[in-house]
């Protein structure tokens, strides 16, 4: 360990010294005051042109906070894995209303992109991270965006994951890409935009450590040479997917009118079309299908090849009304079609039709969002969504309140499903009831947010401790409280996010009640401030819980009592550098590893990484 420490000690010494050197040449070339500005542009924001979205500047961009973060993908976080990255992984955060995964893929959903914006940029921008560590771990991402036309831009975007992970049967590799392109005529008459975009995942599955008092005890003097012999349940299994996205855009405008104000829509009245296809596919293979793990074999004792598929198309219309005062209302009305497959039973299709309604009130000072939607025909019929944000602005911040409302179908494949180990057929589920409302203050001077949260749900699905989709037939109420910021003293920050939740049913929802994502570090500019500086911790704690248990062959997590989880913090040391407008980190990961035992475990049976060294670096490029 100390020869692997020297060596990363010495790596980081090399690269910061020619990270010092190149990145001279970037900054050259810099237009003194021309600053980038990458904006982020919804197909709403077009649709009711909207001049307050979100820009993302060289303040952004380029800063250091919590860079060495980077695992934390898509900003899910607090979420839980089985202890290696790019492995299935959920969200216990309760809060975000996905209490059972929502697809058959969605324990991948931490790691893949998230295409839902195009973008718009004032100069060329790319940017490139990269990030090594023990036990092969590497993830690399790219980003590139440019505006040909000042009003056309194609933005690209590339995502790797791989680690072999520190115990035997853990190997992961995630590849995703995404290509947008946006394009709208200098009168805002016309726009356009294309996503198109996959991922590919693949993860060994172990069904966990065979015997925990191998793992708790001290079979071996080296921990290493331990976590290589670890007897795993699963020797020759794995679950690979694929997910293929393409959205297509397009909105014209008619009666063009003149206005001062910032907020104004350009046209009295808009059309739009939005066409997607999506396609998701995962399959479990088993070379030892007999091996003991699972109660029940169906279909074949050589080897298990289970693979469930589904193709959504929606074509959805909208038209979109100016009132005047920076309000807006839009209609909508769209259909979908459902085919699901299976490798073991019959495809089965169906169709949605639903329309819809939204409110929307952007000023400077008040913004108020709402829409509805339900489906009037088809599998999900019955459905409907409610949503509204409300938002008062001034100098000193914004309070907001959200309300969701939601009545919906389980998912298809809850409700019939068959492969080599588990067979449910015709789940006579009841629509789930979904409320929730949260209200909050979000302080500008210390980007300081606190908030309370509730929720009242009935009807929740859930998979019991037997791997099966149940429906809790009752109600359900939890309470959130919140706080998060970044406060400065001198040179010392201090940047919490900490939360208390509870729930009236932990034996349905198992929820921890206090989860804490801290970071406490020194920061100081060197070298006539050339030099940005940051060292530091991080501390992840929750309270102990009934942690769900994972199961491989259906890639889903469910319900244990045998096993409690949390009340344990993990402590990663880091140090993150600046220069210009490159940075990179090396951290210690876990660097508590052993101080108090080995109960790290956040899934029962799988234990979390232990120490490693892990160093990264981001470079945005200027063109």
């Amino acid at each position: 360990m100390k020869n692997r420490i020297l060596s990363f000690s010495f790596f980081l010494v090399l690269l910061i010294n020619t990270l010092s050197l190149s990145s001279q040449v970037v900054y050259d070339t810099i237009i003194k005051g021309d600053s980038l500005l990458v904006k982020m542009i919804s197909e709403e924001g077009i649709l009711l042109d909207l001049d307050e979205e979100r820009w993302e500047s060289d303040t952004f961009l380029f800063s250091l906070d919590n860079f060495q973060r980077y695992k934390f993908f898509n900003n899910e976080f607090p979420f839980i894995s089985l202890g290696n990255i790019g492995s299935p992984a959920y969200n216990f955060n309760f809060f975000t209303g996905n209490l059972i995964q929502s697809s058959f893929l969605s324990a991948f959903d931490v790691y893949t992109f998230k295409r839902c914006d195009f973008y718009s940029v004032n100069r060329p921008f790319t940017s490139i991270q990269y990030t090594n560590g023990y036990k092969a771990e590497q993830t690399l991402n790219i980003f590139h965006s440019q505006n040909f036309l000042p009003l056309f831009n194609i933005a690209f975007g590339f995502n790797k994951i791989n680690s072999t992970g520190f115990y035997a049967g853990q190997k992961t590799d995630v590849t995703g890409f995404f290509i947008s392109t946006h394009y709208t005529t200098k009168n805002k008459r016309y726009a356009s935009g294309l996503i198109i975009g996959e991922d590919n995942l693949k993860s060994s599955e172990n069904g966990g450590i065979r015997y925990l008092d191998d793992f708790y005890g001290d079979v071996f003097e080296n921990r290493e040479l331990l976590e290589t012999r670890l007897d795993v349940d699963l020797n020759k299994a794995k679950t690979t997917g694929i997910r293929r996205n393409l959205k297509v855009i397009q909105q014209l405008g008619v009666f063009r009118i003149r206005s001062d104000s910032a907020s104004a829509s350009l046209y009295r009245l808009k059309f739009a079309h939005e066409f997607t296809y999506n396609k998701s596919i995962r399959r479990y293979e088993d070379l030892y299908p007999n091996s003991g793990y699972y109660d029940a074999v169906f279909i074949d004792s050589i080897k298990t090849n289970d693979i469930i598929s589904v193709n959504p198309l929606n074509n959805n219309l909208k038209t979109n009304i100016y009132l005047g005062g920076g309000n807006n209302i839009v209609f909508m009305g769209g259909y979908e079609f459902w085919r699901h497959n299976q490798n073991w039973i019959t495809d089965t299709n169906f169709n949605n039709i639903y329309t819809g309604v939204t409110w929307s009130t952007h000023r400077d000072y008040f913004v108020f969002d709402a829409n509805a939607k339900t489906v009037i025909d088809g599998y999900n019929k019955g459905d409907f969504e409610v949503k509204s944000n409300m938002e008062i602005r001034n100098k000193m911040g914004k309070g907001y309140f959200n309300v969701e409302i939601r009545n919906e179908e389980a998912p298809f494949f809850l409700k019939r499903y068959y492969s080599n180990h588990f067979d449910w057929e015709y789940n006579d589920f009841s629509k789930r009831n979904f409320y929730s409302g949260c209200l909050g203050y979000l302080l500008n001077r210390f980007s300081l947010n606190t908030y309370v949260q509730g929720i009242s749900m009935r009807n929740i699905f859930y998979i019991d401790a037997y791997g099966y989709p149940k429906q809790y037939l009752y109600d359900l109420y939890s309470f959130k409280v919140g706080i998060s910021g970044k406060l400065k003293w001198w040179r010392l920050n201090l940047f919490p996010h900490i939360y208390y939740q509870s729930i009236s049913e932990k034996n349905i929802v198992p929820i921890p009640n206090v989860v804490s994502v801290t970071s406490l570090f020194y920061s100081s500019k060197l070298f006539k401030s050339a030099l940005l500086l940051q060292v530091g911790a991080d501390v992840f704690y929750y309270s102990k819980y009934y942690g769900y248990g994972y199961m491989p062959a259906t890639g889903m997590f469910y319900l244990q009592n045998e096993m409690e989880v949390g009340n344990y913090p993990y402590i990663d040391l880091f140090m993150n550098v600046k220069i210009k407008r490159v940075k990179c980190f090396i951290k210690y990961e876990h660097a508590n590893a052993g101080m108090n035992g080995y109960n790290f475990m956040s899934v029962p049976y799988y234990p979390n990484s232990g120490r490693a060294l892990r160093v990264g670096l981001w470079w945005g490029f200027l063109n």
